[in-house]
């Protein structure tokens, strides 16, 4: 969220765009994720397209690396739509397998300790994007390419693990999403 939060604004204005550019960004990826959650909800959690989620992931990688080299505002707007979509369409389904296949007596650790490396990660890249961009050291456009290519690399490695390759195979996962499709056919 660093190079999102703290580069696109830097971005926007060095493209002379007024506020209200970096607004509809913002509005862009807002819109996304209310997409990407009404997509999720509509192909049911996203069970038994799990394998997707890696190629997702990447294509909101993709989306942040290309911000810096869209020249019309609209074109970053309608990149920063897709990275909304990728990321609730990523984000809603993880959650709720994590949610299922965790023990109900450690779920609230996990799920503290989930959400203190995300919160607390968003401080670090912050921090980190706001120091490399002080410096003058990379561009707000480097910084995009440089974080989006590694959430794409990232998200890509996902299927170089057998784990995740198989994830929807896990027993827990398996019987709930056997019990959730029982309902829907009552």
């Amino acid at each position: 969220m660093g190079p999102i939060n703290i580069g696109i604004p830097i971005f926007v204005k060095s493209m002379g765009w007024s506020g209200s550019t970096y607004g509809g960004y913002e509005s862009g990826f807002g819109v996304g994720t209310v997409v990407g959650g009404i997509l999720v909800s509509i192909l049911r959690g996203f069970r038994g397209k799990f394998l997707w989620l890696g190629v997702l992931g990447a294509m909101m990688g993709v989306a942040m690396a290309g911000i810096g080299f869209v020249h019309v505002s609209w074109g970053g707007i309608a990149l920063m739509g897709v990275m909304g979509i990728a990321v609730s369409v990523v984000n809603i389904p993880f959650i709720t397998y994590i949610q299922t296949i965790v023990p109900s007596d450690k779920l609230g650790r996990t799920m503290s300790l989930l959400t203190l490396m995300s919160v607390g990660l968003v401080t670090v890249s912050y921090t980190a994007s706001w120091f490399v961009l002080q410096q003058h050291q990379i561009s707000a456009q480097g910084l995009l390419l440089g974080c989006g290519i590694a959430v794409a690399v990232l998200f890509g490695a996902l299927y170089l693990f057998r784990d995740f390759r198989q994830v929807e195979s896990h027993p827990l996962w398996k019987v709930k999403t056997s019990e959730s499709m029982g309902n829907v056919a009552l």
